[in-house]
This record gives C-alpha cells, structure tokens and sequence, in this order.
C-alpha cells in the first residue's frame, strides 16, 4: 500500500479497518507513537498464520528504512507468537522462493532471522512442467491383470480411502501435518465430480479393486494439470506410477494439448518420478514453520 500513496502514519487505521473482519492478523511496532514497522498474517488452514512476505502491504515485516530491520522485525515475531499462541494458533508459517530470500534486495536475509526466532524448514515445493511438443510420446504398456476406466466409474469412499492409504504410507510432508479432519476436508477440495468424467482423470483396477487414480484438470489455454495422482501402497513400487504417468501424458496429447503441469514436494518419491520422465521445475518455495 506504500505505493498507493498510505504512509506508516495511516496504517493504523488501515489495520483497524481491514481485522473488523476478520482477514488479518497484526502487530504494530511503534516508537514515540509513531509507527515504525509491523508485521501481517493472514489465517489459513491447519490453525495456522502466514506471513505473506513481499505480498501485502508491500512486504512484511516491514521496518520504515530509519530503524533496524531485524531488531523490529524480532522484536514483532515475539510479541505475535505469544499473542497467537493465546489466540488458540498452532504455528506461524511463511513461504519464500525456494532459491533464498536473497532475492528480496530490499531486505536482509530473512531465513537467517527465521531460523534464528526457531522457524525450521516445512516442505520445499516445485510447480513442474511437462512439454509434449519437445517429447516423444512414451509408449503405454498395460499388465493385462491391469484396467483402466474413467474415475466417475468408482465411488467416492473408494476413491478416498486409496487417497488415504496412498499418503498414509508415503513421505508427503503436507499430509504428516494435517489432523484427520483436515485430511478429509482437503480431499473435499480436490474431489470435484466435473473433473471425474475426464478423459485424463483414470482409475486403475485390479479385480475390481481401485489401485491407483488420477485427477486431472484441463484448462482452455491447451493445458493439463495433475491435481493428485495416487497409487496405493500394496502396488507401489510396481511401475504403475510410470503407468499411469505415461497414460495422462497419452491422453493430452491426443487431445492436443501442449503442456501438462504440477506440483510436488522436491523431498517425495514422486519428485523423481517426474523429473525423470521429462518434467523441469518451472518455480518453486520454500515453507518456514514456527510450532507455537
């Protein structure tokens, strides 16, 4: 907002105003009643705040250039993670490009500041990109013990306890970090029956069993997206990852699409798997997590 002409001396309304309902969280760091810097979070899942760094109100914790920023900025992280910890918050969380906040030039080293308070590295995440044009399309062989059918074909329940089991047993941070409840509401947000009847989004069955899945999302610009790709545990490590991989990446391209994107964990298995068929990493962050 420094931008849009509100100078520190403003904030404090602008504060008042937007926390009426709700949105954020804050703390002002004054001197001789002035304001000198604050810091700004957002609530989201998991009882948890994020810092939306070099965001909102043109970055946070954000110090006016007179002060010292890691002296304010400490000083503003203490004083939230008491008043989140009473607030009933679980942990404050901030995400960064993955390749260091050294990118943030305005700025020291905010890792160092972090890490120093007691932040420690949550998961490190990567969009990845396939490009069907500049690749020969993998050739599908399927097990005969093997079928593929679209998922609108299997039930939910089924769907979800393969998801379940899927990442029960796998090394996805996101999902060691999520409470049951939290485990079924996020599987809310990815079921959505309109993607079930794509030609991409496939259920692999073995005597009638679902054993792995696919959801797949197309968008107008000739575009896929793997919102989640799911083999379950008793079938991994089998080829049917590469299987299934391989099928979507037949399916776009038959359908003329150009590219096929994704997000992933750079420390999960399937990091590699995709990297190793033909995926690079197009961006990337890094999560910072502070247990209150």
């Amino acid at each position: 907002m420094l931008d849009k002409g509100i100078t520190f001396e403003d904030l404090g309304t602008v504060f008042k105003e937007n926390s009426l309902n709700g949105s954020i969280n804050y703390v002002i760091a004054y001197e001789d009643e002035t304001i000198v810097g604050w810091l700004l979070l957002y609530p989201t899942y998991h009882e948890t705040l994020e810092i939306n760094f070099g965001q909102a109100l043109g970055g946070n914790p954000l110090v006016a250039s007179t002060y010292n920023w890691t002296e304010i900025s400490s000083n503003l992280l203490a004083t939230k993670k008491i008043l989140a910890k009473k607030q009933g918050y679980r942990s404050i969380e901030i995400t960064l490009p993955l390749n260091g906040a050294g990118e943030i030039a305005s700025f020291p080293n905010p890792v160092t500041l972090f890490r120093t308070l007691g932040f420690t590295t949550k998961l490190k995440y990567v969009e990845m990109v396939y490009d069907i044009n500049s690749r020969e399309i993998p050739e599908l062989i399927i097990p005969k013990e093997i079928s593929m059918k679209l998922l609108n074909h299997v039930e939910e329940i089924a769907i979800y306890l393969c998801y379940i089991a899927s990442f029960e047993s796998g090394d996805a941070k996101f999902f060691s970090y999520q409470t049951n409840n939290e485990r079924l509401e996020y599987f809310q947000t990815l079921y959505e029956p309109g993607i079930l009847n794509k030609e991409a989004s496939i259920a692999l069955m073995k005597d009638n069993m679902l054993i792995g899945f696919s959801y797949v999302l197309e968008f107008e610009d000739n575009s896929r997206h793997i919102s989640c790709m799911c083999i379950h545990p008793d079938f991994q490590n089998t080829g049917l990852g590469k299987l299934l991989l391989f099928k979507i990446i037949n399916v776009a391209s038959k359908q003329g699409a150009k590219y096929i994107t994704l997000g992933t964990e750079t420390e999960m298995r399937a990091f590699h798997l995709y990297r190793n068929n033909g995926f690079t990493v197009s961006e990337g962050s890094m999560i910072l997590r502070w247990e209150l």
